[in-house]
């Protein structure tokens, strides 16, 4: 009998293998890389990329592996699962910021240099017992350094009580924060920063030194530092729930590939995903941000992916083929492509297993079975081996005529598992519910059986039957079909007993720790799902839908929250929610309220992956449920205007700016119809204009001051009193109307409009600076608003307000770390520069809005700065590069149907090529500007389109077209104020007339009145752009004045 060889020597994948290698080389000299192994299953994907982790270790790579599950929902897990083995995981956990309670500056030998403390949330005795505990921690670390070599500049960490102690080694000094939760990426890359100042303060000697003078200017100096990092309010540990998803992921991944960075340092890195066509859609996020912002750092990723995954049933494309086209598009990736082996490489597969030559007949009759498929090919000869057929003369005539071959995969498999005891088949069938990893404990567990049996019987079934490999302290099934057959093959009933005991089991480790045990939520519901449990998807399908969404993970979470919101409605039978009665409202409230929040978790989800449509059907379902429902006027004021404000949004995202509008409105109406209704309910007829007759009247604050008797029955259930609760909703009543004021402000700029603009967002902007008692959440409207004030006085030409109104914002976004703000914030202030012909401060803030963008995959964003620098190289009339930039920005708003900067683009394109001579293309982009124009509506696109209108008709030769032209984009411009945009139309309508009047054959015929009016046309002009500091326009002005100058004499 022949003995098998499991696993067999790699074979015939020398050239596959080559290019993981070069990969790997190429990485240890700072060339991060992306790899894509692709292939169908079965042909050896995972095995030869294990060949390559071989190579990458013995040149010091750190290996870190994420595994992709079938079906699974629980969000990020292979890269949660390759960033814990990297000591990263915390990176990818949405606790509360961290805040830095002290920071010390300490010497080698424990001396303390400098310091600042916040002491409010430490008392005195702990506080002295940490220093000690950092003298000595820096002590230690010195006699770690000395003893082997090591980075300078690497944190360590250590807990104290409830607080986490991080040193930061220097040159000379350490410095050693304090911290309530744990370290971020950017406090290390802080202290890090930090420390290397503060060793160029004190020097080498510092260490020689017993005595420290606290009052000598190096040590005022390094608590100036300490403190003003402290203060930044970076490190307040603030609730970052409340931030937009899409803010809190770029923050999250820029965190997570800092942390990555810091750690190749040390050594290059590996990431190893498998089988990524199983991933969920944040993890592939997060992999294209490692590897768009690691391509000059020692990083490597590696994913294989299975071929025939790649179809999906309803013929959409799928995920990871869109992650792959876009990642080619940016040269991110490099694909390898494994086929199967021909017939000459599968004998030597054979051979290999065998350990010895095949029978060429025996091989060619395996071939043609399998088509070279790696894994049927050794499934079958493990097959014929428990079989007994590999003897003497197996590959005879014979013999071969007797041989049975399975002619699918599933029926090797399936032939396999029939060699399993009933018991050693029921284990399998128990841990194949549990997933494609198992542990024996669980399942011991939910067979019944003693886990010492379990473990014996895990251990025959990998020794004698190679259908399972143990893994430190679990198991993983030989490969994935394994389990896809088990599962097949398995009763209905036993799959649901199954999936009950395990999501049981889950559910008491989640109920032991919940805030510790989040990412189980996901898979509680899924066990519960397969065992159509629908009491138990209703009690946990909220939490996993807001668990995946809360990681960005939308399409899990719709795909939870789909089932949940099923599981309600069969609770809630054929009920029919528009003619409910109250009795029947009492008795279903608790599930008409978890209806009402499953649908606000859908709007929030397809609204931000742009389903507008889903997300609006959602709202109005919602909204139906929280009619019925709302115990109050309050209620129905603040929810109505919640309602509106959201379709305002949308419709705003889609450039429906006339919906919009109507939305706002609606909702200002509800608010303003509510405080009348209020004030006249108390018959205070003074107070009737609270929020205003119309949306137009100022905001007043007037609250009910009434001494309240504060007795039991004047406090809820936190101990506020019922005249602070009222404090409270009017708060956040007036938050939202002033949300909805900001939405109707940026209509109205949109739409032109922008002294209502400005209006409506000073109304806003003056209740979030008033608001104290959500205070957190109006930083980030505080930011937003005043992003959109800064726009409009760009608009309107106000440049110097314009700057400090971006600032401010940009201030306010970079405090909050919101990294698209700060992108959007950057290219206005760079829109402020280009105006005033500050052409290089102009070109930083697009780089530094670009690098943002690239970064976070800020596609809209990245249209946008592209299209700033086409209109700044457009201002420098650098036309060549003026249309590069302006079709690179095209190419990416075609991608996200962008058909505003598609209308603004094409205005631009049309220029640049009048200014090279190309009138037929110049045409062209004009009458797409004009297409785009009738889409959206905007004075801006209108304005500038007639004025390019009138410089091609001019350069065509039609003088009187011409000038209509000019006259048509000058009175749009002084209708919407915007005054530099008239300026400009003014000036080049002047150029063509006194081009004009040169090129006319006796132009004494000319009266001396007309070339004065044209005089003083460029001379009033020439001050307006001056006022504005306009250097470039300004110049041309004098050059056109010089030229009239001469044709006068």
């Amino acid at each position: 009998m022949l003995e098998l060889h499991i696993p067999p020597k790699f074979v015939e994948r020398d050239k596959e293998l080559e290019v993981i290698r070069r990969a790997i080389d190429e990485v240890t000299t700072g060339l991060g890389k992306t790899l894509f192994i692709i292939g169908e299953s079965g042909v050896g994907k995972t095995r030869l990329v294990e060949k390559g982790i071989e190579y990458a270790e013995e040149k010091g790579f750190k290996v870190h592996v994420g595994r992709c599950i079938l079906e699974s929902l629980t969000p990020m897990m292979p890269m949660l699962e390759a960033l814990r083995s990297a000591g990263l995981g915390h990176l990818l956990s949405e606790e509360k910021g961290v805040r830095v309670e002290c920071i010390y500056s300490v010497a080698k030998s424990g001396l303390i240099l400098g310091k600042y403390e916040r002491k409010e949330n430490i008392n005195s005795d702990i506080l002295m017992g940490m220093v000690v505990a950092i003298e000595n921690f820096v002590k230690d670390t010195v006699a770690q350094l000395e003893n082997k070599s090591s980075n300078i500049f690497e944190t360590s960490t250590m807990g104290y009580g409830s607080f986490n102690i991080v040193n930061m080694p220097g040159e000379h000094a350490n410095l050693v924060a304090i911290t309530s939760g744990r370290e971020n990426e950017s406090l290390v890359s802080e202290m890090r920063e930090l420390v290397k100042k503060i060793d160029e303060i004190v020097g080498e000697r510092v260490n020689n030194v017993c005595n420290w003078d606290y009052e000598n200017a190096r040590a005022r100096r390094i608590n100036e530092l300490l403190k003003n990092m402290v203060t930044s309010g970076k490190y307040d540990g603030t609730d970052v729930s409340w931030v937009e998803p899409k803010v809190r992921q770029a923050t999250i991944f820029e965190n997570v590939v800092q942390g990555l960075v810091r750690k190749c340092k040390s050594n290059p890195i590996l990431i190893f995903i498998d089988d990524i066509q199983w991933a969920d859609p944040s993890s592939l996020a997060l992999l294209q941000y490692i590897s768009r912002n690691t391509r000059k750092e020692k990083i490597l990723i590696i994913a294989t992916c299975r071929q025939e995954d790649l179809v999906t049933s309803s013929g959409s494309v799928h995920r990871v083929v869109d992650l792959m086209q876009n990642m080619n598009r940016e040269s991110l990736i490099e694909t390898v492509e494994l086929r199967r082996f021909n017939e000459e490489e599968c004998g030597k597969l054979i051979a290999s297993v065998l350990g010895m030559d095949a029978e060429k007949r025996f091989v060619s009759r395996l071939y043609k079975e399998t088509e070279g498929n790696a894994l049927f090919v050794i499934e079958i000869l493990k097959g014929l081996y428990e079989d007994g057929y590999l003897c003497k003369g197996y590959g005879s005539e014979e013999r071969l005529k007797e041989m049975r071959l399975p002619t699918r995969i599933y029926d090797a498999i399936s032939r396999r598992l029939q060699k399993l005891t009933r018991e050693e088949r029921d284990i399998l069938e128990a841990a194949s519910i549990v997933g494609e990893e198992f542990t024996s404990n669980l399942t011991a567990l939910i067979s019944g059986l003693n886990k010492l049996h379990v473990l014996r019987t895990l251990g025959n079934i990998e020794r004698v039957h190679r259908l399972i490999r143990a893994d430190k302290d679990r198991y993983r099934f030989e490969h994935s079909k394994i389990r896809e057959v088990l599962c097949a093959e398995m009763n209905f009933e036993l799959k649901r007993y199954y999936n009950e005991e395990i999501a049981k089991y889950l559910e008491s480790e989640y109920m032991k720790d919940s805030r510790g045990k989040e990412e189980v939520l996901t898979d509680i519901v899924q066990h519960y799902i397969d065992a159509n449990n629908v009491d138990k998807i209703i009690e946990y399908g909220l939490l996993a839908g807001r668990y995946a969404r809360k990681r960005y993970a939308n399409e899990e979470a719709i795909r939870i929250l789909n089932e949940t919101l099923k599981g309600v409605d069969f609770r809630l039978g054929n009920l029919n929610e528009k003619n409910l009665g109250i009795e029947k409202i009492k008795l279903h409230e608790n599930l008409l309220e978890k209806k009402a929040e499953i649908l606000d978790e859908l709007f929030e989800c397809n609204e931000s992956i742009g389903r507008y449509n889903d997300a609006l059907t959602h709202l109005e379902k919602r909204y139906s449920i929280i009619q019925l429902l709302r115990k109050d006027e309050y209620e129905g004021a603040l929810e109505g205007a919640r309602l509106n404000r959201r379709k305002a949004t949308v419709y705003i995202a889609r450039g429906e700016h006339e919906n919009a509008l109507r939305f706002a409105d609606e909702g200002l109406r509800i608010v303003e119809e509510y405080k009348l209704n209020e004030y006249k309910h108390k018959g205070d007829k003074q107070n009737t204009n609270g929020f205003g007759n119309g949306s137009e009247n100022k905001i007043r604050d007037e609250r009910d001051n009434t001494n309240i008797e504060r007795d039991k029955d004047n406090l809820d259930e936190k101990g506020n009193t019922r005249e602070k609760i009222k404090e409270i909703r009017d708060d956040i009543l007036e938050m939202e109307y002033a949300r909805l004021l900001s939405a109707k402000g940026f209509v109205c700029e949109r739409k032109g409009d922008y002294a209502k603009a400005l209006e409506y967002q000073s109304k806003a902007l003056e209740i979030f600076v008033k608001n104290n008692a959500i205070q957190d959440i109006s930083k980030h409207d505080i930011a937003k608003t005043h992003h959109r004030i800064g726009t409009v006085y760009h608009n309107l030409g106000a440049l110097d307000d314009a700057e400090k109104e971006l600032e401010k914002a940009l201030k306010l976004m970079e405090e909050i770390g919101d990294l698209k703000g700060i992108s959007g914030s950057s290219n206005n202030l760079g829109e402020v520069y280009r105006i005033r012909g500050e052409c290089e401060k102009a070109m930083a803030c697009y780089e530094r809005a670009m690098k943002i963008d690239e970064k976070i995959g800020d596609r809209r964003g990245l249209s946008v700065v592209l299209s700033s620098m086409g209109d700044l190289n457009l201002e420098t009339r650098n036309y060549s590069l003026s249309v590069e930039y302006y079709e690179k920005s095209n190419k990416i708003c075609r991608m996200i149907d962008n058909k505003y900067g598609l209308g603004w683009n094409y205005c631009g394109l049309s220029e640049a090529k009048i200014g090279l001579g190309d009138f037929e293309g110049a045409k062209g982009a004009l009458e797409n500007a004009n297409r785009y124009y009738l889409e959206v509506k905007t004075q801006d696109i209108l304005g500038w389109g007639k004025r390019v209108e009138g410089m091609l008709n001019y350069a065509l030769g039609d003088y009187e077209k011409s000038l209509k032209s000019f006259e048509e984009s000058i009175k749009i411009f002084k209708d919407t104020k915007m005054d530099i945009e008239e300026a400009k139309t003014e000036f080049e309508r002047a150029v063509r007339v006194i081009e004009s009047i040169k090129n006319t054959k006796g132009k004494e015929a000319k009266s001396k009145e007309e070339i004065d009016k044209e005089h003083n046309a460029i001379e009033d002009v020439k001050k307006r752009f001056d006022e504005y500091g306009m250097k470039i326009w300004s110049n041309r002005c004098e050059e056109v004045l010089d030229r009239l100058d001469n044709l006068i004499r």
